[in-house]
């Protein structure tokens, strides 16, 4: 079994709640030194596509989706899923209007 996080929390999402923000190399970087090995990776709804945005990662066929896994190669992580969250909950105003 391994353990993971979701993307989200390393990302600074939403801004307003967020303790760090963290881009792909950094995240992984202080997950693995955590001992995490798996992550989840937003790419639709209210997770932001900071690490994958999956039109661009569809679009740029096979050399685009090893570039992308290249990263989590490295750090000897697994993906575990790329997901897609619909309407939440969220705290603010200024939020919900920004993901609308």
């Amino acid at each position: 079994m391994k353990l993971g996080v979701v993307h989200m929390n390393l990302t600074g999402w939403p801004p307003e709640h967020a303790p760090i923000d963290l881009d792909l190399e950094e995240s992984l970087r202080y997950a693995h030194d955590i001992g995490l090995r798996a992550m989840e990776v937003g790419v639709a709804g209210l997770l932001n596509r900071r690490y994958c945005d999956p039109e661009k990662l569809l679009a740029g066929g096979q050399a685009e989706i090893d570039r992308r896994k290249d990263p989590f190669a490295r750090y000897d992580f697994e993906v575990w899923s790329m997901a897609g969250q619909g309407e939440a909950l969220l705290p603010t105003r200024k939020t919900r209007e920004r993901t609308a």
